[in-house]
């Protein structure tokens, strides 16, 4: 079990936020206030935790601890002992945070969705186009179109119109909300580094119940220009652990959308598209809140695939969008997977009901006491 204990003048709300989804028969907890208690009262029942009689001055903050053994005669271990193992588990948590705080991943603000979900407002209205049913078809082929809109409701999208819809009362009214100078609408270059950390539970499209994830990114001018990394792929997960950093430049206002698709790398026939999940930079650019954030926040999103209406798994990354004068002044993060660690995984078997076991193996079967 666990117990925590709290020295000093500690709020009940406090305690329970810090157990909170605990489970009660693992944690204890034991709230002393020492200003209004007798250090020298040792008959005040504790049940949980005994008060301890060191003269080491104990911090207000909340100390974690292992439970301390009982010795062979069922007495508890010396409280002086119990002071020094909490000191040492608050020390590993410091230091924790500490590496947290100069990790460039772990130190980020995250989102567990896309960021156009939490963000307030768009710098402009975005309005689909569709194509016109009946202008350059041939007679038959308007009673076609005609039926087919009639019957399906069907309409082919020929493209999206972005504007700035302002309403005011007069000419020289104010409007509510943003109204983007025109300066700002100028075309400029801008650099955009976009931070891949990790796939999440892609779809598996290898016959084994697995994929070979990598990452590809279009974008510019028709989306024709590609980055295949194939640097990036990662053998038979579903789980992929990218840590990759791609630059690229882009004019806004202009061709602004990003495609970051997630591939499946076949060695025999051609790579299986997983998903893709696209990014409008120019939203981001022109929009005060996003630009606001003083680390751009990590967010998870969906990858898509035309030929599914659900999502094929997920992605991690962030996106910084900077002039070219403040790029060449800002070097890219370099961002590094966390090292390995090993970890031994036990499994006690506690109790079997009606189960032959072989009798070259019952030898070999511990009783658990």
């Amino acid at each position: 079990g666990i117990q925590l204990l709290y020295e000093g003048d500690v709020k009940e709300d406090l305690s329970m936020a810090a157990v909170k989804g605990a489970n009660s028969d693992d944690v204890a907890i034991n709230i002393a206030n020492h200003s209004d208690s007798d250090p020298d009262d040792d008959d005040v029942e504790q049940p949980l935790l005994k008060k301890s009689k060191s003269k080491k001055k104990k911090s207000a903050s909340m100390k974690r601890r292992q439970r301390v053994p009982k010795n062979g005669d069922g007495s508890s271990a010396p409280e002086d002992e119990e002071v020094e193992l909490a000191g040492a588990g608050a020390s590993e948590d410091l230091q924790f945070e500490a590496a947290n705080i100069d990790d460039p991943v772990m130190s980020r603000p995250a989102e567990r969705v896309e960021l156009e979900r939490i963000i307030q407002g768009t710098a402009f209205d975005e309005l689909q186009l569709f194509r016109g049913k009946v202008r350059g078809l041939s007679k038959k082929e308007k009673k076609q179109r005609e039926k087919a809109l009639l019957e399906f409701n069907a309409r082919k999208p020929a493209g999206k119109l972005k504007a700035c819809v302002q309403l005011t009362e007069n000419k020289t009214g104010q409007s509510a909300g943003r109204v983007i100078p025109v300066k700002d609408l100028a075309s400029q270059k801008v650099i955009v580094r976009l931070y891949v950390i990790r796939g999440i539970q892609v779809v598996p499209k290898d016959s084994g119940g697995t994929s070979d994830p990598f990452i590809q990114i279009a974008y510019g001018p028709g989306k024709k220009t590609i980055i295949k990394d194939k640097n990036s792929m990662r053998e038979q997960t579903l789980n992929p652990e990218f840590y990759c950093v791609y630059e690229m430049e882009l004019n806004l206002p202009g061709d602004s959308e990003i495609d970051i698709q997630v591939w499946d790398w076949d060695k025999v026939g051609s790579n299986d598209l997983i998903g893709t999940t696209t990014i409008d930079v120019e939203n981001r650019w022109f929009n005060d809140e996003w630009k606001g954030y003083a680390k751009k926040p990590l967010e998870i999103r969906s990858l898509w695939s035309p030929k599914s209406r659900l999502p094929q798994g997920r992605i991690e990354l962030w996106m910084d969008v900077m002039s070219m004068s403040e790029a060449s002044m800002t070097p890219k993060i370099d961002i590094q997977p966390p090292v390995p660690e090993p970890y031994e995984m036990r499994i006690i078997i506690w109790n079997t009901r009606n189960v032959s076991i072989s009798q070259k193996y019952q030898s070999a079967l511990t009783r658990v006491p």
